[in-house]
């Protein structure tokens, strides 16, 4: 919001090209968040359903491919 009510000053020419990749850069920002909050929305779904046990027994394939990526973000994470 402030990059954009700079960009509407009369004075921004001078540094104009530097508000505009700051924009840019913030708006990346703002989308990679939006997905990583409906990643983690998703896993915080699925991860009581595959640590059942009952699940675990009816689909083991799925609950074991579960289980190694979910290892992997964790220590993706802790990195």
């Amino acid at each position: 919001v402030k990059t954009q009510t700079m960009r509407g000053s009369p004075y921004i020419k001078p540094i104009e090209e530097k508000c505009k990749k700051w924009e840019l850069k913030l708006k990346y920002a703002q989308v990679m968040l939006d997905e990583l909050i409906q990643c983690q929305r998703t896993w915080m779904y699925l991860e009581p359903i595959f640590s059942s046990e009952d699940i675990m027994r009816q689909l083991p394939t799925e609950a074991r491919r579960f289980n190694g990526v979910d290892s992997l973000w964790k220590k993706t994470m802790n990195e």
